[in-house]
């Protein structure tokens, strides 16, 4: 598999310039990388290893600091890599499954490697290392999707003012404003500066976090609640649910769940409803609701669970309902 290749796909996604220039330099290093190790194998030349890891040494730094820089907005000079890799799980930017994979490469190949001038590493190490990077960049691009789309709609805040001020004329409550600003939300997604890929979630997850955010202040966001927390992710594959609710809404006492879905044809309706019904245990949400996410045009409400949850979708007025029905 060219794990390279996907996280390329996904730069096409990034509306900042100078983060995907960034981004391009940690790319060139690991490639570098991958040449090292294939004309090391090839050549027999087990120096080349070394130079591998060398390179994987200035991608690893490039990542963190990347990261804590752009998703943070927080100056990376004179902050170790200890520091940084604290501060990221601290803010939830990275989990504490990742953390370990920077730990463990921190420890096994970047300090070795610049404090043991003897060491002489092999293909099975240039190979670890290598993986070990790409995987740690494809956690973090994530990320960085979610921050960039964040800025994005940042840039639309005069089309959303212009709706919030039809909203507060209208004096609802939590829920049914939640709906209406969900059901006005594609219309201002799919417009310029940046009309996105919509089938990336992590960039839907951005912009919905900042368009919500001025639709009312007042309302606590969290986005992927729990992926940070290895037991709550360990319970929640214990009830067999694939993955958490992208985000949760507060508002004094009451808490909704929102789930991205980019499918026309809504093929996963089953492991949608499953995912709602067997995690609120952990999440004790009053109502969930699934944004079928796919073009600009009118939307509406469809019910699709009553009990033990209620589960609502916003979708097309125009769809394929024989799919699901």
């Amino acid at each position: 598999m060219n794990t390279l290749a996907f996280i390329k796909r996904k730069l096409n996604l990034i509306d900042s310039e100078e983060t995907v220039k960034k981004l391009k330099i940690i790319l060139n290093h690991l490639e570098v990388a991958e040449k090292h190790f294939i004309s090391g194998i090839n050549d027999c030349e087990i120096d080349l290893f070394n130079d591998a890891i060398y390179r994987t040494n200035q991608a690893y730094e490039g990542i963190l600091r990347l990261a804590y820089e752009n998703i943070l907005e927080k100056p990376e000079k004179n902050k170790t890599n200890i520091e940084i890799e604290k501060t990221l799980l601290q803010e939830k930017i990275i989990n504490e499954r990742t953390k370990n994979y920077i730990s463990l490469y921190r420890g096994d190949f970047r300090n070795s490697s610049i404090h043991n001038y003897q060491l002489r590493f092999n293909e099975s190490d240039a190979f670890m290392a290598i993986n070990n990077t790409t995987s740690i960049l494809y956690t973090l691009i994530n990320q960085l999707l979610i921050h960039d789309a964040y800025l994005v709609m940042k840039e639309k805040n005069h089309l959303i003012e212009d709706e919030v001020k039809v909203l507060i004329h209208k004096n609802l409550n939590f829920i049914d404003l939640l709906k209406e600003a969900l059901l006005i939300f594609p219309n201002i997604y799919f417009k310029n500066p940046k009309e996105s890929d919509f089938n990336n979630g992590f960039y839907i997850i951005g912009e919905l976090q900042a368009y919500l955010e001025k639709i009312n202040s007042n309302w606590k966001i969290t986005i992927l609640p729990g992926i940070e927390d290895m037991k709550m992710m360990e319970l929640l594959e214990q009830a067999n649910v694939s993955s958490p609710p992208d985000l949760i809404i507060e508002h004094q006492e009451e808490m909704i769940r929102i789930d991205i879905c980019t499918d026309k044809d809504f093929h996963f309706r089953k492991n949608f409803l499953h995912n709602i019904e067997q995690s609120n245990i952990f999440y004790n949400v009053k109502q969930a609701f699934i944004l079928q996410l796919t073009e600009k045009t009118e939307y509406t409400i469809t019910r699709e669970l009553k009990e033990p949850i209620l589960v609502e979708r916003i979708h097309p007025i125009k769809e394929r309902k024989d799919e699901y029905e």
